[in-house]
């Protein structure tokens, strides 16, 4: 017998049920089910609305049935019939399932065999009856969970299917709102980043995710060539006004070119059109990215500090000191010794022990004489170490070139590993034979080599060099072997009186570039190799390949790196005194060294005396005197060069036909000449200088 209660609550549903608009793909599978099922089963349909708004004529009858025996129907509800899926407020998901669990008290024989939430599906919850449950009795669940946990709904159905175990899985590609993502789509916008966030339609209540985008959209059409795509920047509204006579009314979306902006000059692409890379691992933007989203107004002014804080904390790799900052062990400052994008494993010396923590439990902790970098601003690139530290702000100074900067800690990392356990605590010095007993060089043997704060640089079998960590290592033999300690004694020789004024230990470098797939992806940062100062070292500076860009062909950075040949025919030419003007600076000629050592180079500008010009060297900028460079000749066609002289001195040119004693040329970004019987520009090889392709 119907009570007074399950009368109120079957009303209420019924009110809201009848503006359900439900996907016409789960009705789909609905039709299936219950052509498929028996009567009892397709009784749980109250009705069918689809997308033209027109009720399956075969199903009136059927609803009819439902309607006079609702009382007697059973529901069978199991994991491979169907859930209940109810709507809740968003981002209490988990609330939501705590009450409603917690409303069914002890009960011996409880209602719910299990409820569950997806995270790409903010909003919902996912309730699954025991067998046997009759319709009533499910739907005044239903409805005690909208009442008395969650929010009133608007959408309350059961979804039968096949198998509802791939409705509870994650979807591959699961956006959620507060996200980054890498743009795959349009082509203008590849490789951008852009941040997802949810829109509410207060009319309709419906939630759509969106995704905001520096546009590329230069408004006065001044760029030089129609291959290069303007630079990220929002437009700006009053522009757009005087420059188009738009009317646009404040905090209002806008179309310009076919596509929407917000009224802060972002460009919005609706997630369902959006081609974006996979999630897998989930992108971070770049700082000098992230600040061109602050004006974005779903971004809290908190999203800029937590931003350059996880930044940070990705930045972080191993052999670097970190500070936990959160959990059982809040305070303790260790040593870094490997690190994955969730959790890192630290050593922590006061405790003598190593523990692993979440990344986002770290910060990396730095103090007065650390030698950093600077990753972001103006000066970036710039070394230097710290003389002072005011809360949030340190000063770097580079003693050489007299350069002080005051700058936020979080712009900076550390250049070279710094000292977090004691040298005296050490029981090994160098030329001590060891062996590895942890570690990813388990039971490795060979021969220290350099030892830095707590790494010890082994040599194994004369040719292969590895970090081990001092706690993952032991003598192999009882007293230890030193055959070059021995040595040195007996010839009464102190094997450090040669490096007095300079660090005696090892120097840590930045990590390699990792060979990955040119598709977005984080990099991990890796274990960085300790090389010993025997003899001095040349510190790389080449930054670690960001994701977002192409992966360096291993084919065209084994050519750049190929010594030069001491009868390379380069090396005959006069010195080039051309170079000393600024006619050539905006070009990246490639240079080489007269010794034939090292990579090629490029130039850069003259110096402001006129003597001596700059150079880069990777990413390394110094200066040196003409004679001591030599110019690169073209060997091929469509190889860029500049001519050194005549009318087109100082012009970027493409070679068309190549020979040995003169070149054809056509000028770098110009239409494809059609005439007939035109006669291209041509200069002698050995006036041409090749150059690299201009920057973006």
């Amino acid at each position: 017998m119907k009570t007074a209660v399950n009368e109120e609550l079957d009303n209420f549903i019924d009110e809201d049920l009848g503006e359900d608009l439900d996907d016409p793909m789960v009705h789909a599978a609905l039709n299936a089910a219950l052509r498929a099922e028996e009567a009892g089963i397709e009784a749980l349909i109250d009705e069918e609305i689809y997308e033209d708004g027109e009720t399956d004529e075969e199903n009136l009858e059927e609803e009819k049935l439902v309607d006079d025996e609702k009382e007697t129907d059973d529901v069978a509800l199991s994991l491979g019939e169907g859930l209940w899926e109810i709507r809740c407020k968003l981002d209490r998901e988990m609330e939501a399932l705590k009450l409603l669990l917690d409303s069914m008290g002890n009960d011996e024989h409880p209602v719910i065999k299990s409820a569950m939430f997806r995270p790409d599906r903010p909003g919902y919850i996912y309730v699954e009856l025991r067998a046997g449950i009759r319709r009533d009795v499910a739907m005044a669940l239903a409805a005690r969970a909208c009442l008395g946990t969650l929010i009133r709904t608007r959408s309350m159905r059961f979804t039968p299917c096949p198998d509802t175990t791939a409705l509870l899985d994650m979807d591959e590609c699961s956006w959620l709102p507060g996200t980054w993502a890498w743009i795959r789509g349009p082509k203008l916008y590849r490789g951008d980043i852009g941040f997802i966030f949810l829109r509410k339609n207060k009319r309709t209540r419906e939630r759509t995710k969106w995704v905001a985008v520096v546009p590329r959209i230069d408004i006065y059409q001044t760029k030089a060539t129609p291959s290069k795509r303007p630079a990220a920047q929002t437009l700006n509204v009053n522009d757009l006004i005087l420059q188009f006579k738009m009317e646009l009314e404040f905090g209002r979306d806008f179309g310009f070119w076919g596509q929407t902006f917000n009224y802060s000059g972002y460009l919005l692409l609706w997630l369902e059109e959006a081609d974006l890379y996979p999630p897998k691992p989930p992108p971070a933007p770049l700082l000098e990215e992230f600040d061109l989203f602050l004006r974005l107004p779903v971004l809290g002014q908190n999203r800029w500090g937590e931003h350059r804080l996880t930044a940070w904390q990705q930045r972080s790799t191993a052999q670097d000191r970190v500070k936990i900052i959160m959990g059982q062990y809040e305070g303790a400052v260790g040593v870094l010794l490997s690190r994955t994008n969730e959790e890192a494993e630290v050593y922590l010396p006061a405790q003598d022990e190593a523990v692993v923590v979440g990344v986002r439990n770290l910060q990396i902790q730095l103090q007065v004489g650390d030698h950093v970098r600077v990753v972001n601003g103006e000066y970036k690139g710039q070394t230097g170490y710290i003389t002072t530290m005011d809360g949030e702000w340190v000063d770097v100074t580079e003693p050489q070139q007299a350069i002080e900067i005051h700058i936020l800690a979080l712009d900076v990392e550390f250049y070279t590993a710094p000292t977090v356990i004691q040298f005296q605590s050490h029981k090994f010095e160098v030329g001590d034979e060891i062996c590895a007993i942890a570690g990813p060089h388990l039971s490795k043997v060979g021969t220290v080599g350099a030892i830095h704060d707590g790494w010890l640089a082994v040599t194994v079998a004369d040719t292969e060099q590895v970090d081990i960590f001092y706690r993952d290592a032991r003598h192999t033999t009882s007293p230890k072997t030193n055959r070059m300690v021995e040595t040195m004694k007996k010839a009464h020789i102190d094997m450090y009186s040669q490096y007095k004024e300079r660090d005696k230990l090892a120097m840590a470098l930045p990590p390699p570039v990792s060979a990955l797939s040119a598709e977005p992806a984080a990099v991990i940062p890796e274990r960085r190799p300790i090389t010993c100062l025997f003899p001095e070292v040349n510190i790389l500076q080449k930054p670690v390949w960001r994701p977002r860009y192409k992966a360096p062909s291993a084919a065209s950075s084994s050519l750049e790196q190929r010594p030069i040949r001491a009868d390379h025919p380069s090396l005959n030419l006069p010195a080039p005194t051309w170079l000393l003007s600024h006619d050539f600076v905006p070009h990246r000629i490639k240079l080489i060294e007269i010794t034939c050592e090292g990579p090629i180079l490029e130039y850069y500008m003259p110096t402001e005396d006129g003597l001596q010009v700059h150079i880069r060297d990777c990413n390394t900028t110094r200066t040196t005197p003409v004679d001591n460079i030599r110019h690169l000749l073209p060997e091929k066609a469509q190889e860029l060069v500049v001519p050194i002289v005549g009318e087109y001195r100082g012009k970027l040119m493409k070679v068309k036909e190549y020979g040995l004693d003169e070149c054809s040329l056509t000028e770098f970004g110009a239409k494809r000449i059609t005439k007939k019987g035109y006669r291209y520009p041509r200069c002698q090889t050995i006036e041409l200088a090749i150059t690299a392709p201009p920057k973006k």
